[in-house]
């Protein structure tokens, strides 16, 4: 497949559900005090079909989205980042 300077919509599209999906889960596991980590599904899910760097990106951009409402969550992004670069890593390489 040809490399152009456009957009890939795809992954465009793909990084936005699984934000959503990591917002879901983080409603999900508060409301009903659920003992995992829900915020966390969207961003394992981006790292393993798009790679690390994306896994990242969903990470960080759905704790900055949660600091809205709680500051404290902001911190917690650096947490998102890790889990996304690890798993996108672990996963590439097939050591899961």
């Amino acid at each position: 497949m040809k490399k152009t300077g456009r957009i890939n919509f795809r992954a465009a599209i793909i990084t936005v559900l699984c934000t959503l999906l990591d917002l879901t889960g983080r409603y999900f596991a508060v409301r009903y005090k659920l003992p995992l980590w829900g915020d966390s599904l969207g961003t394992a899910l981006a790292a393993y079909v798009l790679g690390p760097f994306s896994g990242a990106v969903v990470g960080a951009l759905a704790c900055i989205m949660l600091s809205f409402a709680d500051y404290r969550t902001a911190f917690f992004s650096i947490v998102g980042i890790g889990i996304g670069l690890g798993t996108g890593f672990f996963c590439e390489k097939r050591s899961l």
